[in-house]
């Protein structure tokens, strides 16, 4: 997690995986506060955990993320970071 100068929570990111399927690790939350948007806190919150997981790890594992497709700035940090695009979801909704 990253803090403002106010100690008040300004970006984080989890990650992690279930122990039934140990080859199956999932980046579930990565959020930056909107005032604190724009100043490279996803990369930075990112990395450092992406290499914690990495270190604790004795057996090859796929880490899966997902995205909106509307937030392109965290498409743009994930493929920095190597991911890529393998499948897309969508939502649909009817109007009544």
């Amino acid at each position: 997690m990253a803090v403002d100068g106010n100690g008040r929570l300004a970006a984080y990111t989890q990650m992690g995986g279930a122990g039934d399927e140990p080859g199956r690790l999932y980046q579930w939350d990565t959020f930056v506060w909107p005032e604190h948007r724009g100043k490279g806190l996803g990369m930075a919150v990112k990395v450092p955990n992406l290499r914690s997981l990495q270190a604790g790890l004795d057996r090859p594992a796929v880490l899966h993320t997902w995205n909106a497709p509307e937030n392109g700035p965290m498409i743009r940090v994930n493929e920095q970071l190597g991911f890529r695009a393998v499948d897309r979801r969508s939502s649909w909704e009817r109007a009544c």
